[in-house]
């Protein structure tokens, strides 16, 4: 998971597939399951851990959320029963939120093919 912790603080990502990452402004967090994946995310992105993030951070010209806040913040976990009935419920959130980006990227790639043969005239409309 990615977690931007300048500018604008507080965005998350999932990540579920294996690249090289160049980081720069960016925090990685590597659960060890989706299920902690998941409430990870959705503890993040919660409204009361974006008014945290609002009260904790930092500087003049880009804000910013330090690596020692962070590190130092403990994560409340709840029991594994309920943990479960939680992601039983948003797994298929995430998993349609998955889907949907990945549509919107095959898309965008068929609306750039169909843009730039319409431009050369191998297309007409």
């Amino acid at each position: 998971m990615l977690f931007s912790n300048i500018g604008t603080v507080g965005n998350c990502c999932i990540v579920d597939y294996n690249c090289e990452f160049s980081v720069k402004n960016v925090i990685i967090f590597k659960p060890k399951t989706m299920r902690d994946t998941a409430y990870l995310y959705y503890w993040m992105t919660s409204s009361t851990m974006q008014e945290i993030f609002g009260a904790q951070t930092n500087g003049a010209s880009q804000q910013f959320v330090g690596l020692t806040f962070m590190r130092r913040y403990k994560l409340l976990a709840p029991k594994d029963d309920i943990l479960e009935a939680f992601v039983d419920k948003v797994l298929p959130i995430v998993e349609q939120k998955r889907l949907l980006h990945q549509k919107n990227l095959n898309l965008a790639a068929q609306r750039d093919m169909l843009l730039q043969r319409l431009m050369s005239g191998k297309l007409e409309v």
